[in-house]
């Protein structure tokens, strides 16, 4: 028999609370019976580092947060550029997700890297030319880690990859050209849905008010990326 309750908690920045991509995966999977209790501690622009220094509150937040529940998955989603830089990652990002992983395993609780999205014209200043060769290299940057780590990733910055392939006039990106716009919230929901939850979201109802054609070309993609990538 199925276990209905679980309890999720993410920790990342803007990338995560815009649009409220726990709520919409609550949403989700509330369709199907499950019961979500999700919860977030997130901050415009922080890196994982931040969730760990002594002095930063974002720290003490993520220790009472540990504490007063019983988490099923803890989801790690890293500064969108930082993964994608290989001295940066090995310098910033690996240590502090070793050191949230542990915390982790202290509580029975799983870890999930939130594997995010390129940037629409690349990151120029980095050294990336177009949103495919900065993918490149986030796909790499955190699967490294989680094969050191053995943690589940969730793969939506594929699912954006995939999306764009399949029909390369959607967007879902904000004006900004790097956080999502309600598209990729959406898309990124239903890749954790079939990570988290094991299961298929084509086919659910609930479109966060996205023409249901649109809404549907999105779980189809997700469980396309999920299961090609698991």
């Amino acid at each position: 028999m199925k276990n209905l309750e679980k309890t999720i908690l993410f920790i990342g920045n803007s990338y995560t609370y815009m649009n409220d991509l726990p709520k919409v995966l609550s949403q989700l999977a509330g369709e199907r019976g499950y019961n979500l209790t999700v919860d977030s501690v997130t901050k415009g622009g922080a890196t994982l580092e931040d969730f760990l220094e002594e002095r930063n509150p974002l720290s003490e937040v993520v220790n009472l947060k540990f504490k007063e529940n019983k988490w099923d998955y803890i989801v790690l989603q890293e500064q969108s550029q930082i993964p994608a830089i290989e001295k940066e990652r090995e310098e910033k990002m690996y240590p502090s997700v070793r050191m949230l992983n542990n915390k982790a395993k202290q509580i029975a609780a799983k870890t999930v890297l939130f594997m995010t999205w390129g940037r629409r014209y690349g990151d120029t200043e980095n050294g990336f030319e177009n949103f495919e060769s900065t993918q490149e290299a986030l796909k790499i940057g955190y699967t490294k880690i989680a094969q050191e780590i053995d943690s589940m990733v969730s793969p939506v910055g594929l699912a954006w990859k995939r999306a764009l392939q399949k029909d390369d006039t959607i967007n879902l990106w904000d004006e900004d050209n790097s956080h999502p716009n309600e598209d990729g919230t959406y898309l990124a929901a239903c890749v954790f849905y079939g990570i988290l939850l094991n299961e298929n979201p084509i086919g659910l109802e609930y479109t966060f008010d996205i023409p249901y054609e649109r809404a549907l070309f999105l779980q189809e993609v997700a469980m396309e990326t999920v299961n090609e990538f698991c």
